[in-house]
């Protein structure tokens, strides 16, 4: 994949750029300890699918804010990874935990606050929790349509984004589904080749497959923490990738799972020396919590 093209200044995201530079002092400051140090020694990587955690989150913590996702399209990632959560008013909102308190938000609003979970917080209420106490204004988690638009309007057109379906049940796929369905339709069909769909919950992913397949197009990545070749063979009837936890991935695996025509996109790769072995492995992709980092390493930073 292309790098993305230079943020515009104005664009929908120019706040969370004006932020960055405010961002990544405070975090370093605030006593998180040292990024990752590139060695300086690159590695050819051609056709590496580069995907940002969160964004960008080892640099811009927590993760899934309007902030981390600007950083990371503009150190050139080739995939935004993101979480999908679901309000108690049946909206998808952007983040990883349901609940805020976790994520390190801290509610805004008069009194105390209703609840610190999504699942049970009204969209009026979630825009209340500042994810970004070190910046001016309040830094709430994004809701889907504000990420996408956002994502459109500033990422390049070869820029892939990688949704992960939090909620579990068949019902919460149906919602996740249909949300991105109605984005789609709005968009004229933006999302084009550039999705991916990702779960532990291979059942959602299965059912979101069978239900929509005919209805908008995506790849089916199933996340794995246990890397049993028979199930992942099994999964290839739904599923093009698979995205394990990095220490499941070795010569063997490759192979095997190269064999089923699948890709590999192993999580959440933060250290050079692991990064260098998965790529001599043969991997497709990595996702890191620090993409400059990755980047800097296959000599593609921006």
């Amino acid at each position: 994949m292309s790098s993305p093209r230079r943020l515009e200044e104005g664009g929908p995201w120019a706040p969370a750029l004006a932020l960055l530079v405010a961002l990544t002092a405070a975090c370093h400051q605030g006593g998180r300890g040292p990024a990752p140090v590139f060695s300086g020694e690159t590695i050819d990587a051609p056709g590496l699918d580069v995907e940002g955690h969160r964004g960008d989150r080892g640099n811009h913590p927590p993760g899934n804010t309007l902030p981390a996702y600007a950083a990371g399209l503009a150190v050139g990632v080739d995939t935004i990874e993101a979480d999908m959560q679901i309000s108690a008013d049946g909206q998808v909102f952007m983040g990883h935990d349901d609940d805020l308190h976790d994520t390190g938000c801290a509610w805004t609003g008069e009194g105390r606050a209703p609840s610190t979970r999504i699942s049970s917080l009204a969209s009026a209420d979630i825009a209340r929790f500042d994810c970004h106490a070190e910046l001016e204004g309040v830094q709430a988690p994004p809701s889907l349509v504000a990420f996408l638009d956002a994502f459109f309007a500033e990422a390049g057109p070869e820029v892939a984004l990688n949704l992960e379906l939090k909620r579990p049940s068949r019902a919460d796929a149906d919602l996740y589904l249909e949300a991105l369905i109605a984005y789609d339709a709005g968009c004229s069909g933006c999302f084009g080749e550039r999705l991916i769909l990702q779960s532990f919950e291979w059942s959602a992913l299965r059912h979101a497959r069978e239900r929509y397949g005919d209805r908008l197009e995506f790849r089916a990545a199933i996340l794995d923490k246990r890397g049993r070749y028979e199930e992942i063979a099994k999964a290839r009837a739904y599923a093009e990738i698979w995205s394990p936890r990095h220490p499941l991935v070795d010569a063997e695996r490759v192979e095997q799972v190269h064999a089923l025509d699948m890709q590999i996109i192993p999580w959440t790769v933060n250290d050079e020396a692991r990064m260098r072995a998965l790529i001599e492995l043969g991997v497709d992709g990595i996702i890191t919590d620090y993409p400059d980092l990755l980047l800097r390493l296959v000599g593609r930073l921006r």
